[in-house]
């Protein structure tokens, strides 16, 4: 067993165990359920994502990927989400967890997440990141992906491949494991698992006591023979779903819809700094700095109305030939919010975040910070300071007539 969990509550887990059964629970994937063993070598651009600094690869591994060019990977927005590239280590090519053999290991230079990736009660969309390796794999032919959103269609037989719990006790294999399902409509899927949310964005596939659960999170879904030359094409990435072969089809992010983002990534530099550049209404705004002026957005213009709301856009730029800029924008001081910020920008472009400050009831000078995080290595947190002046609410005055 990889994990396990003790509790001095015993008497209280029956109970708790007992009333979780009557509700159906959605789970990241991270097991094959009535799968086989892989013939090894099979699936060479196969990885294992497993905790940085880990010796033990089989109780270190904890969700997969799939080698899509020399440098990059593909994976799952919610393995990755929040974790720093030093946190993981990446293996291509391996079989068993308990012997790597001639596995490629590689760490990663940075993680970059659909910008658009959420948890929508319950539901993953755009479940789908991108890992840029340290250096390439030059030894490993990529598998091929979809560049369609139909690239399969209902009842087409496809291929998931993973580690994990293959009995529900759980039971956790150290070989690659395969399993075959068949793509069910997101019709009957929505049917299924009581949701609105699935769309193009998303494949659902099944079969009977067949399924992906727990730890074949971010692996591939495959079509074999449907890639070039009768090589398997990487359909879909294993996302999550309700119970492990429990009748509910799992979901999957669909490759094909996000065609477009894989090329551009694909493209661009594999080696080059990001240079961090901030900008409001066009001007510099230096690092650290402290001062607040309206030319450059810092210093919001007039009094804010009590309860009433102002927002300012900001620049945030990336030097051309270099890899893409992870982005996180955060702000601090009473009413002030980032409401939207870019996840990434590619080498020499730009993105923008919004700036909101809500006004409190009453007349102040309102002084905040925001703080851009960024994968510069000369300048991975770059600051300044923002101001916006507030007023009181204007009180209602009742009017009396005829008195």
């Amino acid at each position: 067993m990889k994990y396990s969990i003790s509790s001095p509550l015993q008497r209280i887990i029956p109970i708790v165990v007992a009333i979780c059964l009557l509700v159906p629970v959605v789970q990241s994937q991270e097991r094959i359920v009535g799968g086989d063993d892989a013939v090894p070598g099979a699936y060479p651009w196969m990885c294992a994502l497993v905790r940085g600094g880990s010796t033990d690869l089989y109780q270190g591994q904890f969700c997969a990927g799939s080698l899509i060019h020399q440098s990059w990977v593909v994976t799952a927005a919610h393995c990755v989400d929040n974790l720093s590239p030093s946190g993981l280590d990446v293996w291509v090519g391996i079989h068993d967890l308990d012997n790597p053999g001639s596995a490629v290991q590689r760490d990663v230079k940075a993680i970059y997440v659909h910008p658009n990736y959420d948890r929508v009660r319950g539901d993953l969309v755009n479940d789908i990141a991108f890992l840029l390796l340290a250096s390439p794999v030059t030894t490993i032919t990529p598998v091929a992906y979809a560049t369609s959103p139909n690239a399969v269609s209902t009842n087409d037989v496809v291929r998931a491949i993973g580690w994990g719990d293959t009995e529900g006790n759980p039971r956790y294999p150290s070989i690659l494991q395969e399993v075959d399902l068949i793509i069910r409509s997101i019709s009957s899927a929505r049917n299924s698992l009581g949701t609105r949310i699935l769309d193009s964005r998303h494949l659902a596939a099944s079969a009977s006591g067949r399924d992906t659960c727990q730890g074949d999170s971010g692996g591939p879904l495959v079509e074999m023979g449907a890639g070039p030359l009768g090589s398997p094409l990487l359909v879909g990435i294993t996302s999550y779903g309700i119970g492990c072969a429990d009748g509910f089809p799992g979901i999957y992010a669909n490759v094909g819809n996000y065609g477009s983002l894989i090329n551009a990534f694909l493209s661009q530099p594999t080696t080059g700094d990001p240079d961090v550049a901030v900008s409001g209404s066009g001007i510099p705004i230096v690092n650290g700095a402290r001062g607040v002026a309206r030319a450059n957005g810092t210093k919001f213009r007039g009094k804010v109305r009590g309860g009433k709301r102002k927002g300012k856009t900001f620049a945030v730029s990336n030097v051309a030939s270099s890899i893409p800029m992870t982005v996180s924008v955060r702000a601090k001081g009473r009413g002030f919010s980032i409401k939207r910020s870019p996840s990434f920008v590619f080498g020499g472009g730009t993105g923008y975040f919004r700036l909101e400050f809500r006004a409190p009831r009453r007349t102040k000078r309102n002084r905040g910070r925001v703080l851009v995080w960024t994968n510069d290595p000369s300048s991975p947190l770059h600051t300044f300071r923002v101001q916006a002046k507030s007023k009181q609410k204007r009180r209602r005055v009742p009017s009396f007539f005829g008195l």
